[in-house]
């Protein structure tokens, strides 16, 4: 899926996360104190899913050995739970193949690992400031510091990206999101071509 194409969920939720290639929608890390969803259900691959692309994504973005990975996508081990396995080793600094070995639920992995909600939610927070400084152009000191304004991430990466394509300044935009509007006005009113709406059989896969 394109960022256009994930960007325009986040127009309609408000809820989505630029992952880098491996799941199509990602929520950003949530100060709810829920970790039994921390990967929403509604996730989804890409059409366009690269194994080999994505094994180096994951070992890159987590420093986990990208041969580890490979073999776990030969026994057709799924995506979400190799991207679980690969931040629990990161945060633990246990090898992929040791933590991906001890999967029954994930929460009890984590919970023998001894990791805890807030080392998640840190190290998921950390990947988001840089995935999005990546994909907006915006840099991750200005993101983080939104962020410790109190701005919403979801808000963040929505004006990132409208900033991004009108050439405007992030805290400009972010200015222009009003009670009683829209990102979607926002969008018009800066004069940016709304993501197109995804294809029909893009939803079906929605289904759990």
């Amino acid at each position: 899926m394109t960022l256009k194409k994930q960007l325009l969920a986040g127009f309609i939720t408000g809820a989505v996360l630029i992952t880098g290639g491996l799941i199509s929608v990602h929520a950003a890390p949530q100060n709810d104190g829920d970790q039994s969803n921390r990967i929403p259900r509604h996730s989804r691959m890409n059409k366009d899913f690269n194994r080999d692309e994505i094994a180096k994504k994951i070992a890159a973005r987590y420093g986990v050995n990208e041969a580890e990975i490979q073999i776990a996508f030969d026994n057709h081990v799924h995506p979400h739970d190799i991207d679980r396995a690969a931040l629990l080793a990161k945060i633990s600094g246990k090898s992929f193949s040791e933590v991906l070995a001890m999967k029954s639920d994930w929460r009890d992995v984590e919970s023998k690992l001894g990791i805890t909600y807030d080392q998640i939610r840190d190290a998921e927070m950390q990947m988001f400031v840089a995935d999005l400084a990546e994909d907006t152009g915006v840099s991750e000191k200005t993101i983080k510091s939104l962020l410790d304004e109190g701005y919403d991430p979801h808000d963040i990466e929505i004006a990132g990206y409208l900033a991004k394509e009108s050439n405007k300044d992030i805290k400009k935009v972010l200015g222009m999101r009003k009670i009683n509007n829209h990102w979607s006005d926002v969008a018009d009113e800066l004069g940016v071509k709304a993501p197109e709406r995804p294809d029909d059989d893009d939803d079906s896969d929605d289904q759990d």
